[in-house]
Protein backbone atom coordinates (compact mmCIF):
# COMPACT_ATOMS: atom_id res chain seq x y z
CA UNK A 1 0.00 0.00 0.00
CA UNK A 2 1.24 3.45 -0.85
CA UNK A 3 2.00 5.45 2.33
CA UNK A 4 0.52 8.50 0.61
CA UNK A 5 -2.83 6.73 0.39
CA UNK A 6 -2.80 6.35 4.17
CA UNK A 7 -1.93 10.00 4.91
CA UNK A 8 -4.27 11.47 2.29
CA UNK A 9 -7.45 9.61 3.23
CA UNK A 10 -9.16 8.43 6.37
CA UNK A 11 -10.89 5.07 6.49
CA UNK A 12 -14.27 6.71 5.74
CA UNK A 13 -13.09 8.36 2.54
CA UNK A 14 -12.62 11.82 3.99
CA UNK A 15 -9.53 13.79 2.94
CA UNK A 16 -6.58 13.20 5.18
CA UNK A 17 -4.47 15.66 7.17
CA UNK A 18 -2.00 16.17 4.35
CA UNK A 19 -4.62 17.27 1.83
CA UNK A 20 -6.39 19.49 4.38
CA UNK A 21 -3.11 21.20 5.17
CA UNK A 22 -2.57 21.82 1.47
CA UNK A 23 -6.03 23.41 1.14
CA UNK A 24 -5.45 25.62 4.19
CA UNK A 25 -2.15 26.86 2.75
CA UNK A 26 -3.82 27.70 -0.58
CA UNK A 27 -6.63 29.62 1.17
CA UNK A 28 -4.13 31.57 3.25
CA UNK A 29 -2.13 32.44 0.15
CA UNK A 30 -5.26 33.70 -1.60
CA UNK A 31 -6.20 35.82 1.42
CA UNK A 32 -2.68 37.22 1.60
CA UNK A 33 -2.73 38.20 -2.07
CA UNK A 34 -6.16 39.84 -1.67
CA UNK A 35 -4.97 41.80 1.37
CA UNK A 36 -1.86 42.99 -0.46
CA UNK A 37 -4.02 44.17 -3.38
CA UNK A 38 -6.27 46.15 -1.02
CA UNK A 39 -3.26 47.71 0.73
CA UNK A 40 -1.71 48.63 -2.60
CA UNK A 41 -4.92 50.37 -3.67
CA UNK A 42 -5.09 52.29 -0.39
CA UNK A 43 -1.47 53.39 -0.75
CA UNK A 44 -2.23 54.51 -4.30
CA UNK A 45 -5.19 56.61 -3.09
CA UNK A 46 -3.10 58.16 -0.32
CA UNK A 47 -0.36 59.07 -2.77
CA UNK A 48 -2.95 60.72 -4.99
CA UNK A 49 -4.17 62.73 -2.02
CA UNK A 50 -0.61 63.73 -1.12
CA UNK A 51 0.03 64.85 -4.68
CA UNK A 52 -3.24 66.77 -4.68
CA UNK A 53 -2.20 68.59 -1.51
CA UNK A 54 1.13 69.54 -3.07
CA UNK A 55 -0.48 71.03 -6.13
CA UNK A 56 -3.58 72.65 -4.62
CA UNK A 57 -2.40 73.73 -1.15
CA UNK A 58 -4.85 74.63 1.59
CA UNK A 59 -8.60 74.79 1.22
CA UNK A 60 -9.77 78.34 0.58
CA UNK A 61 -12.89 80.31 1.58
CA UNK A 62 -15.51 80.10 -1.16
CA UNK A 63 -14.76 76.47 -2.06
CA UNK A 64 -17.60 73.97 -1.83
CA UNK A 65 -17.10 70.69 0.02
CA UNK A 66 -19.13 67.45 0.15
CA UNK A 67 -20.45 65.82 3.31
CA UNK A 68 -17.76 65.10 5.89
CA UNK A 69 -17.43 61.35 6.36
CA UNK A 70 -15.49 59.79 9.20
CA UNK A 71 -15.87 57.26 12.03
CA UNK A 72 -16.63 57.33 15.71
CA UNK A 73 -14.10 56.01 18.22
CA UNK A 74 -16.02 52.73 18.09
CA UNK A 75 -15.55 52.45 14.34
CA UNK A 76 -19.09 53.39 13.34
CA UNK A 77 -19.43 55.52 10.18
CA UNK A 78 -20.75 59.06 10.60
CA UNK A 79 -21.57 61.75 8.04
CA UNK A 80 -22.10 65.49 8.37
CA UNK A 81 -24.08 66.75 5.40
CA UNK A 82 -24.98 70.26 4.30
CA UNK A 83 -28.12 71.84 2.94
CA UNK A 84 -30.37 70.54 5.72
CA UNK A 85 -29.38 73.15 8.30
CA UNK A 86 -28.52 76.84 8.36
CA UNK A 87 -26.05 76.24 11.18
CA UNK A 88 -22.39 76.35 10.12
CA UNK A 89 -20.03 73.52 11.04
CA UNK A 90 -16.74 74.23 12.81
CA UNK A 91 -14.20 71.45 12.28
CA UNK A 92 -11.20 71.36 14.59
CA UNK A 93 -8.57 69.10 13.02
CA UNK A 94 -6.17 67.56 15.50
CA UNK A 95 -3.84 64.66 16.20
CA UNK A 96 -3.09 62.87 19.51
CA UNK A 97 0.64 63.15 18.79
CA UNK A 98 0.54 66.88 17.96
CA UNK A 99 2.25 68.92 20.69
CA UNK A 100 0.62 72.14 19.50
CA UNK A 101 -2.80 70.47 19.73
CA UNK A 102 -2.04 69.64 23.35
CA UNK A 103 -0.95 73.20 24.10
CA UNK A 104 -4.03 74.52 22.30
CA UNK A 105 -6.54 72.35 24.19
CA UNK A 106 -7.62 74.93 26.77
CA UNK A 107 -8.17 77.54 24.07
CA UNK A 108 -10.15 75.25 21.77
CA UNK A 109 -12.30 74.16 24.72
CA UNK A 110 -13.05 77.82 25.42
CA UNK A 111 -14.00 78.36 21.78
CA UNK A 112 -16.23 75.27 21.65
CA UNK A 113 -18.12 76.24 24.80
CA UNK A 114 -18.51 79.88 23.69
CA UNK A 115 -19.99 79.20 20.25
CA UNK A 116 -21.68 75.84 20.87
CA UNK A 117 -25.20 77.30 20.64
CA UNK A 118 -24.57 79.09 17.36
CA UNK A 119 -22.42 76.51 15.52
CA UNK A 120 -22.03 72.76 15.20
CA UNK A 121 -18.58 72.12 16.68
CA UNK A 122 -16.70 68.83 16.15
CA UNK A 123 -13.17 67.55 16.33
CA UNK A 124 -11.60 65.47 13.56
CA UNK A 125 -8.52 63.45 14.45
CA UNK A 126 -6.24 62.43 11.60
CA UNK A 127 -4.90 59.59 13.76
CA UNK A 128 -6.92 56.95 15.60
CA UNK A 129 -4.04 55.46 17.62
CA UNK A 130 -4.14 56.57 21.29
CA UNK A 131 -7.13 58.82 20.52
CA UNK A 132 -9.32 57.43 23.31
CA UNK A 133 -6.53 57.90 25.83
CA UNK A 134 -5.89 61.43 24.59
CA UNK A 135 -9.57 62.42 24.84
CA UNK A 136 -9.84 61.03 28.37
CA UNK A 137 -6.61 62.62 29.60
CA UNK A 138 -7.50 66.03 28.14
CA UNK A 139 -11.13 65.74 29.20
CA UNK A 140 -12.32 66.85 25.76
CA UNK A 141 -15.91 68.05 25.93
CA UNK A 142 -16.82 68.21 22.24
CA UNK A 143 -17.36 65.16 20.00
CA UNK A 144 -14.25 63.97 18.16
CA UNK A 145 -14.31 61.69 15.13
CA UNK A 146 -11.47 59.98 13.31
CA UNK A 147 -10.37 58.13 10.16
CA UNK A 148 -11.78 60.61 7.64
CA UNK A 149 -12.82 58.99 4.37
CA UNK A 150 -10.47 59.40 1.43
CA UNK A 151 -12.94 61.73 -0.30
CA UNK A 152 -13.12 63.88 2.85
CA UNK A 153 -9.34 63.87 3.26
CA UNK A 154 -8.93 65.04 -0.34
CA UNK A 155 -11.85 67.48 -0.59
CA UNK A 156 -11.01 69.27 2.66
CA UNK A 157 -7.30 69.18 1.79
CA UNK A 158 -6.29 67.78 5.14
CA UNK A 159 -2.80 66.69 5.99
CA UNK A 160 -1.08 70.09 5.93
CA UNK A 161 -0.48 70.02 9.66
CA UNK A 162 -2.46 70.25 12.88
CA UNK A 163 -4.17 71.95 14.55
CA UNK A 164 -6.44 73.38 11.88
CA UNK A 165 -9.84 75.07 12.20
CA UNK A 166 -12.29 75.06 9.28
CA UNK A 167 -15.67 76.78 9.19
CA UNK A 168 -18.20 75.47 6.64
CA UNK A 169 -21.57 77.10 6.04
CA UNK A 170 -24.83 75.20 6.25
CA UNK A 171 -24.79 74.99 2.46
CA UNK A 172 -21.31 73.44 2.29
CA UNK A 173 -19.22 76.52 1.43
CA UNK A 174 -15.92 77.07 3.25
CA UNK A 175 -16.10 80.34 5.19
CA UNK A 176 -12.78 80.30 7.05
CA UNK A 177 -9.66 78.17 7.42
CA UNK A 178 -7.00 78.76 10.05
CA UNK A 179 -3.81 76.75 10.45
CA UNK A 180 -2.00 76.56 13.75
CA UNK A 181 -2.62 76.95 17.47
CA UNK A 182 -4.60 79.91 18.79
CA UNK A 183 -1.83 82.41 19.26
CA UNK A 184 -0.66 85.57 17.51
CA UNK A 185 -2.62 86.54 14.41
CA UNK A 186 -4.57 83.26 14.38
CA UNK A 187 -5.89 83.96 17.89
CA UNK A 188 -6.80 87.53 16.98
CA UNK A 189 -8.62 86.52 13.81
CA UNK A 190 -10.58 83.75 15.53
CA UNK A 191 -11.58 86.03 18.41
CA UNK A 192 -12.73 88.73 16.00
CA UNK A 193 -14.61 86.31 13.72
CA UNK A 194 -16.54 84.56 16.50
CA UNK A 195 -16.71 87.51 18.87
CA UNK A 196 -15.07 85.67 21.76
CA UNK A 197 -12.10 86.03 24.06
CA UNK A 198 -9.70 83.09 24.28
CA UNK A 199 -7.02 82.30 26.88
CA UNK A 200 -3.40 82.25 25.90
CA UNK A 201 -2.14 78.83 24.83
CA UNK A 202 -0.11 76.76 27.25
CA UNK A 203 3.63 77.22 27.08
Amino acid sequence: MNPRDISDRHGDGRPGVGRLSYVVVIVLLICSVALNVLLARKIHFLRQIEENLRTTGNIQPGESVPALQAKTNDGKPVSFSYGTSETALVIYVLSPTCQWCEKNQQSVEALASSIGKKYRFIGLSLESNDLKRYLEEKNVSFPVYTEPAITTYSSYKLGNGTPQTIVVSGQGTVLKNWHGAYSGSVKSEIEQYFGVHLPEIAQ
